[in-house]
């Protein structure tokens, strides 16, 4: 059955919980430090932007946990996002600014640095330590591979075309970042003072990493990435973190088993969307268009 039309698209503007933290607290917080169990100071905390119900992602974390494990000296503080009773309820937790808040406020997760990772980062745990520790965690620093626009670019909204960002770094998330106890700090405050909406005048993500990094620099009030080539794209001698090769998915997704939608406004139902309907829409079986006014013409 082949679906095709257009949408007229409205904005929409315990006991066993318990339990299970009380004697098993690595259900609730991914791990049990023993920074927890002694109390001494925790210097860094490893956060998992892992996928719920995801086999390969199940897979991966298990693997990049047995690597820290062997690699450390020290017990690293792991938090997994699906799992962490911190940030239950928050399906939004891969945009990172959700957890920001949630990481302040919580004494046993207090931290001089918090680093974020995926279910593929791979992480030198002495060697990421050592890094780190040349900056001073009370600053607002944040440090990764940072990423450059060289053009305006549609995923992230044509942002150069009004706003002039030479200096403005985007962090590449396999290869993981680490935000200081001092930046996480002053964000949550922001967090508290302003409305929600204010810091989210966007109802949709789309590249986490590119509009956290907005988030963070804050039309030039907050601080930009500091880049370091020792968060690897590859694997190199240096590295202190990097992304694994994933395997390819298999089956391969078939074309009619994909349902392809365009989020459209009035102003380009004569312009843009015919050139859309005329070319790779075509080739579609399932397809919608939605926009703020009805009156597009279908195909």
């Amino acid at each position: 059955m082949i679906i095709r039309g257009c949408f007229h698209l409205i904005y929409p503007l315990q006991f066993f919980i318990l339990a299970a933290c009380i004697f098993a607290p690595f259900i609730c917080l991914g791990s049990y430090s023993k920074y927890e169990r002694s109390g001494t100071e925790r210097s860094l905390v490893i956060v998992i932007l892992d996928q719920e119900s995801d086999n390969n992602s199940n897979t991966l974390v298990t693997e990049l946990r047995a690597d820290l494990e062997k690699n450390s000296q020290e017990d690293p503080h792991v938090i997994l996002t699906t799992v962490s009773g911190n940030f239950s309820g928050e399906i939004d937790a891969w945009t990172v600014i959700p957890l920001i808040e949630k990481l302040s406020v919580n004494p046993n997760l207090s931290s001089s640095w918090y680093f974020f990772a995926l279910p593929s980062t791979r992480i030198n745990f002495p060697k990421l330590l050592n890094l780190l520790n040349r900056y001073n965690s009370e600053e607002p620093i944040w440090l990764g591979y940072g990423l450059h626009d060289r053009e305006p670019t549609i995923i992230h909204h044509f942002s150069l075309l009004t706003k002039a960002k030479d200096n403005f770094l985007y962090p590449l998330f396999p290869s993981g970042f680490a935000l200081s106890q001092g930046l996480v700090s002053s964000l949550a405050e922001r967090w508290n003072l302003n409305n929600t909406a204010e810091l989210h005048p966007s109802e949709f993500a789309i590249d986490a990493s590119h509009e956290l990094a907005l988030f963070i620099w804050n039309e030039g009030q907050g601080p930009t990435l500091t880049h370091s080539s020792r968060f690897c794209w590859v694997k190199g001698p240096n590295c202190v973190s990097y992304p694994v090769v994933q395997p390819t998915c298999r089956p391969l997704v078939l074309t009619e088993e994909i349902f392809f939608a365009v989020k459209t406004c009035q102003k380009f139902h004569r312009t843009r969307v015919p050139i859309v309907l005329q070319t790779w829409a075509k080739k579609t079986h399932h397809f919608a268009l939605f926009s703020d006014m009805p009156g597009i013409n279908c195909l």
